[in-house]
């Protein structure tokens, strides 16, 4: 099923459904309707943008009030162009915070800095950006700006060349210095440790799922790390890779991934570069009949909600989300304007679950 159609479908599914009930998992989705997972991902973006439903923590994605600018005092419908949340006066004391449609942990951040600004009793305004299409508002001088991913770092560069205070939560890539503030979880570490994790377990063929910016990637740093740890002891260990392209072609084709599993070196582990792309393998995993972890151990990387509601539940990387975004807000409301070399690394720590175990023999 394609997007629009899923859209449809979705938007029907929440109508007939009361506020507070559960919408199927994007596994769920995924198996039900035959449909993508940028398919599923957009059309439930749609419907957030829309305000028709919202995430949850140990819920999942839930019907949305019927009338949100009533029930939080910071919701309202949003325009086209305009993003998640629109129509809103932007003052001194509003935080705009900014996401590229699409991201995964868009939903989970507007949940948490919603529970922060809340707290200090400070409007939140929660916009989709696209940056061969969007510009911000000229004329709008909020307390500060929130970017949500790396994608974000030319605007945030724009915005704070115009005057603004702004905090880009995510991690630039390796070797690079960025000229905004930055927060993000120490995702070299969060790599190591999950590699560390499956080493320990005896694995020795391990996989790296990542998309074609692996290299850049500080998780990716951190999984040669404890690769090369390994080795230094003697300890022979066979890598691997699952490009993106690859995994689109098993969608396609699920027979594939049933014969690259019972190759006789197949890998017996592995590392998702985020919990997204773990769970969409595992899902994929368990159609073919791949079981995790007899067959395959998995490991994600942010510790989403949803990590925990999938069977078997998903070993993850814990970036401490929560506590980077209490970071972000502390530093658009301390009395100084704050700089690049305020740039905060929150220390990462392993979730293990029932998702990683021994290599069987």
């Amino acid at each position: 099923m394609d997007a629009q159609s899923l859209l449809g479908v979705l938007e029907a599914m929440s109508d007939s459904l009361q506020p507070g009930d559960q919408l199927p998992t994007q596994l769920e989705l995924i198996r039900r309707y035959n449909a993508s997972e940028r398919a599923v991902r957009w059309a439930l973006n749609e419907l957030r943008r829309e305000g028709k439903i919202v995430s949850r923590p140990r819920l999942g994605t839930v019907v949305a009030e019927r009338n949100p600018a009533q029930s939080n005092g910071h919701l309202g419908d949003a325009g086209h162009n305009s993003g998640y949340v629109a129509d809103m006066v932007v003052n001194s004391r509003t935080i705009v915070a900014i996401a590229v449609p699409g991201e995964t942990v868009f939903s989970r951040a507007m949940e948490l800095l919603f529970q922060q600004t809340q707290n200090l009793e400070l409007p939140l305004v929660c916009r989709f950006f696209d940056p061969e299409v969007s510009s911000v508002p000229q004329s709008e001088r909020p307390l500060g700006y929130v970017l949500l991913g790396r994608a974000l770092l030319p605007l945030g560069k724009q915005l704070q060349e115009a005057g603004h205070r702004v905090v880009l939560v995510g991690a630039p890539y390796a070797d690079t210095v960025p000229d905004v503030i930055c927060v993000y979880g120490d995702q070299e570490h969060g790599g190591y440790l999950a590699t560390r994790h499956l080493l320990d377990l005896g694995h020795r063929r391990i996989a790296f799922r990542g998309g074609s910016d692996w290299p850049q990637m500080r998780r990716w740093r951190g999984h040669q790390q404890a690769l090369a740890e390994a080795r230094r002891t003697g300890v022979m260990v066979e890598e691997s890779h699952i490009f993106e392209e690859e995994f689109e072609q098993w969608r396609r084709s699920p027979e594939m991934v049933a014969d690259y599993f019972r190759r006789s070196n197949a890998p017996t582990a592995i590392v998702a570069w985020n919990d997204q792309a773990a769970m969409s393998l595992l899902s994929l995993l368990s159609y073919v009949g791949v079981r995790v972890p007899q067959d395959v151990s998995l490991v994600g990387f942010d510790n989403l909600p949803e990590t925990e509601q999938v069977h078997p539940a998903l070993t993850t990387v814990d970036a401490a989300f929560e506590q980077q975004l209490r970071s972000t807000v502390r530093l658009l409301t301390q009395p100084q304007t704050p700089s690049p070399s305020q740039t905060v690394i929150v220390t990462s720590s392993l979730i293990c679950r029932e998702s990683t175990s021994a290599p069987s023999k």
